[in-house]
């Protein structure tokens, strides 16, 4: 069967076109021929691999050169080939064409594949840096300084103990919050939970500094913690609010399209 016929007969009865004689002669074909079978699975990856944004706009291409072609030809020329031929076999053109750029899409994606979850925490998470002028309230500002001290030369894990005993304290203190916070995601191991909780305290209280910071963690350990969709909309917001990190914001966002 010539090539042509082969895609036209694999799309119909993917499609659900073929009747039911030619359904039943088509599937005992399958079951005999694996050459077919390795097309009708190739076929099917298409339909599936089709929806990705790149393929879509690399499809929208080739069609709107059919269109210009087909055009054209008509406009030009006074030829006696059929115009139904001539888009038939532009059609198996660009089902080639679309072929050979699945396979190159989908080899590359082997080669390199998307970083997981924890691969991106790492490569877009850094330790917060503390302001050499803050000081907590006058009562605790000795603990406050220590516990800063502590943060500072990479001890998170005392650190951590310290403004936990201040937030315990004083509960309504969002700085103490943020830093605790802060020290939790340094220390060995990472407490994602805890530091979870004190930054949706000060996103919910609302008046920090650190609000949009606190956005910013959160978004990294949603995505840690495999909840993409939750670090995704995270982003959105910071993206238009206009954070700092915007940058970082924006290309987290590509990265988590893909």
């Amino acid at each position: 069967m010539h090539d042509q016929k082969i895609y036209e007969k694999i799309e119909a009865y993917l499609n659900g076109n073929l009747s039911a004689s030619e359904l039943n002669d088509f599937e005992e074909q399958l079951r005999t021929d694996e050459e077919l079978a390795e097309q009708v699975v190739l076929f099917k990856d298409i339909h599936f691999v089709i929806e990705d944004e790149d393929t879509l706009k690399f499809q929208h291409i080739v069609e709107n050169s059919e269109k210009d072609y087909f055009e054209s030809s008509n406009a030009n020329t006074h030829s006696n080939l059929d115009s139904n031929k001539i888009r038939r076999n532009l059609k198996w053109f660009i089902v080639m064409a679309v072929i050979v750029f699945l396979s190159v899409l989908i080899w590359n994606r082997i080669q390199h594949p998307a970083p997981s979850n924890q691969e991106l925490f790492a490569l877009y998470f850094e330790p917060f840096v503390i302001n050499d002028d803050l000081r907590g309230p006058t009562k605790d500002e000795n603990q406050f300084i220590k516990a800063i001290d502590l943060y500072q030369e990479g001890r998170f894990d005392q650190a951590s103990a310290m403004f936990n005993t201040l937030t315990e304290q004083d509960h309504s203190n969002m700085i103490y919050a943020f830093y605790l916070a802060n020290s939790t995601l340094n220390q060995t191991p990472r407490d994602f939970d805890l530091a979870k909780k004190q930054y949706e305290k000060i996103i919910t209280e609302g008046k920090s500094i650190y609000v949009s910071d606190s956005k910013w963690y959160l978004s990294l350990i949603a995505l840690v913690q495999g909840n993409k969709n939750l670090a995704r909309s995270i982003l959105l917001e910071l993206q238009k609010q206009g954070h700092h990190k915007n940058g970082k914001v924006q290309n987290l966002l590509d990265q988590l399209k893909e």
